[in-house]
């Protein structure tokens, strides 16, 4: 029995290297991200950061003989909260939205059911947080707004692994660094008890290793 899954196995991984009549295209969708759960995606928003995160998305890929045209589009709305019981402490509402796009191409080696793959990237991406504070104290009422934007671009090598779990379906797993021009703004105004605005803007680069960036479930056809 075990020989028999492991040969059927073999079959759907050979299937992306014969004639035409083999499929070349795959589409996937992403499972989650063990990166992104320790990001700006539904933990915290830090004061003067702004990292993107993901849990969707999807994926496609054009394969050839030894490799594959690669593009994938991620999206992310959620509300962020953090309210805290003490009166005094300050509560905060927000509304997070992003999107990122990747195109590139990868280089794959064909080992059993498991194909390890390398590959680059070009990346842009864009995240907004809409978000509003305030406290029930009666003595030291405060209200303000928080806005702020993140926009870049760059190039991210990208390694991963896919394991196929039959003839065209396969689960993979992939490892990126994200070498990104970024640029950064931050709009706050403090509306209660008198007004205030802090505004800043910036632009730098930086690198964002990802050692999960996703996890996804793939269909060649």
């Amino acid at each position: 029995m075990f020989m028999l899954l492991i040969t059927a196995l073999r079959i759907g991984v050979q299937a992306q290297c014969g004639d035409n009549r083999m499929p070349i295209n795959e589409i996937g969708v992403r499972l989650g991200s063990l990166t992104n759960a320790s990001n700006f995606g539904g933990i915290r928003v830090a004061d003067q950061t702004m990292s993107m995160g993901f849990f969707n998305g999807l994926h496609y890929k054009r394969y050839g003989t030894f490799g594959a045209f690669r593009t994938s589009l991620a999206i992310t709305k959620y509300q962020y909260k953090d309210r805290q019981n003490c009166p005094d402490c300050l509560r905060t509402e927000g509304k997070v939205s992003g999107a990122t796009l990747r195109m590139g191409y990868e280089w794959f080696a064909i080992m059993g059911p498991f194909e390890p793959y390398i590959g680059i990237d070009a990346v842009g991406m864009f995240g907004k947080y809409s978000g509003e504070s305030w406290n029930n104290s009666v003595t030291n009422y405060q209200e303000s707004t928080d806005n702020r934007t993140r926009r870049g671009m760059g190039l991210s090598p990208v390694a991963g692994l896919r394991c196929y779990l039959g003839y065209a379906i396969s689960v993979s797993a992939e490892t990126c660094l994200d070498m990104m021009f970024l640029g950064r703004s931050t709009t706050i105004v403090r509306t209660y008890p008198e007004t205030s605005t802090y505004a800043r803007s910036l632009n730098y680069f930086e690198t964002i290793y990802q050692p999960l960036n996703n996890v996804s479930l793939n269909v060649m056809f």
